[in-house]
């Protein structure tokens, strides 16, 4: 290939792919990214996801300098609160655990959508391209696009995901040793909104999310969360789900064929027993805001050694996939877009190819899948524990007090 070496293809814009491209960015890193999505608002990107204190301690060292404020991307801008996320046993209101920012804002829930658009800042993305193919020479890479056009590059990222078209050709072109497991968990999904003093009941109940663990032997845990608020501060957008354990993991499950109706009776069904103060979130769901079908859960768990090095590798849900119970999905991705980083600016420095080339990947590999398989195996821990036990975003929780919250102040 003409032109800067190394010249890199990133396949997929969600969050893994535009945060590397950013770190590529600054360090002056020739890059490419490509989405199969028609434009950044054709497909609904998912809720709001803790970013522990990952944004302003390893990103934001890893960005240019011409990145716009992150005080946007808090779940709860432009209110004037901190993040706080509480855990509830199901028959009992009067005491919560968890964790709060204590002032300085490094830990927030960020709204997808704007960290999205946040770290596509400064580049382009090229829309509408789906990847059907990739071919590996012995100096480059190249991806076929199902619209006819292809594209070479020296090194090719799989980040498109657990499920997509993409990630799972990828990652099986780097490994034989890709197996996908269905963890024992079924989930419904719901959104809703709040205003006045339903509002002030979401924030009393927690600021950010909270999760009530059911004291039955059924495993059944039920989260809730504000994904955004409105810029007046009035309304909040919201979202919760209810996970349950699945006896016969793999098998077809009744929830995939049911009716909105059917899985909201079931919710209903299902909470009728939890303290009455934080039923809110089912009430104030209708039929409309329950999402179809259901989201499944998939998990993707691979020893560094087990990925072969080269000029293509894998970032974020495409090389480990997990439970949703720690949280760490997300972040676990953008974790893998600075160590990535990191490694592609030692190609560049070093004009490694061949088995230097391979030595530095199988070096990222290695830490991905360490760190991958810590998260994974936390998050199926997590959702064994009793909530006065469990971690979340690798720190211990703590008994909160009671909030008091009478009136909305924005900030200045």
């Amino acid at each position: 290939m003409q032109g800067p070496y190394p010249h890199v293809l990133i396949i997929g814009a969600g969050l893994g792919g535009p945060a590397l491209a950013q770190m590529l960015r600054k360090r002056g890193i020739s890059f490419e990214i490509f989405e199969r999505d028609a434009g950044p608002n054709s497909r609904f990107q998912g809720w709001s996801l803790g970013t522990h204190n990952l944004i302003h301690k390893h990103l934001i060292p890893n960005m240019p300098d011409d990145m716009p404020s992150t005080e946007v991307l808090d779940h709860l801008y432009p209110v004037d609160l901190p993040l706080q996320f509480a855990w509830y046993n199901a028959d009992d209101a009067s005491r919560r655990w968890g964790i709060q920012d204590e002032g300085t804002r490094d830990h927030f829930r960020a709204n997808r959508l704007r960290l999205r658009d946040w770290l596509t800042h400064g580049y382009d993305v090229q829309w509408n391209k789906k990847a059907i193919k990739v071919e590996e020479t012995n100096d480059h890479v190249t991806v076929y696009f199902e619209d006819g056009t292809s594209a070479i590059g020296d090194l090719l990222v799989g980040a498109d995901g657990a499920r997509s078209i993409t990630s799972v050709p990828v990652l099986k072109y780097v490994t034989d040793k890709y197996h996908e497991d269905r963890p024992p968990l079924q989930a419904v999904f719901g959104n809703y909104k709040v205003t006045g003093d339903d509002l002030l009941q979401q924030l009393n109940i927690a600021h950010s999310a909270y999760t009530v663990s059911s004291t039955e032997d059924d495993k059944r845990s039920f989260f809730a969360a504000i994904d955004h608020m409105d810029q007046d501060g009035k309304t909040a957008h919201c979202f919760w789900s209810l996970y349950w354990e699945d006896l016969h993991p793999g098998e077809p499950y009744w929830t995939q064929s049911a009716t909105a109706q059917d899985l909201l009776e079931f919710v209903q069904k299902q909470t009728a027993s939890f303290d009455p103060s934080l039923r809110l979130p089912i009430e104030k769901t209708t039929v409309d805001g329950i999402v179809l079908p259901p989201l499944s859960f998939h998990e993707v768990e691979l020893q560094g050694s087990d990925l072969k090095p080269g000029r293509i590798t894998c970032i974020g849900d495409a090389a480990h996939s997990m439970m949703p119970t720690r949280g760490q999905g997300g972040v676990s991705a953008l974790h893998d877009a600075v160590d990535l980083a990191k490694a592609i600016a030692k190609i560049r420095d070093t004009g490694a190819k061949g088995k230097e080339l391979e030595k530095i990947m199988a070096e990222y590999h290695e830490v991905m899948q360490g760190r991958a398989l810590e998260a994974i195996h936390g998050a199926r821990m997590n959702y064994k524990l009793g909530a006065e036990h469990r971690r979340v975003w690798t720190l211990a929780i703590k008994e909160l007090p009671k909030d008091d919250i009478h009136e909305i102040k924005l900030l200045r």
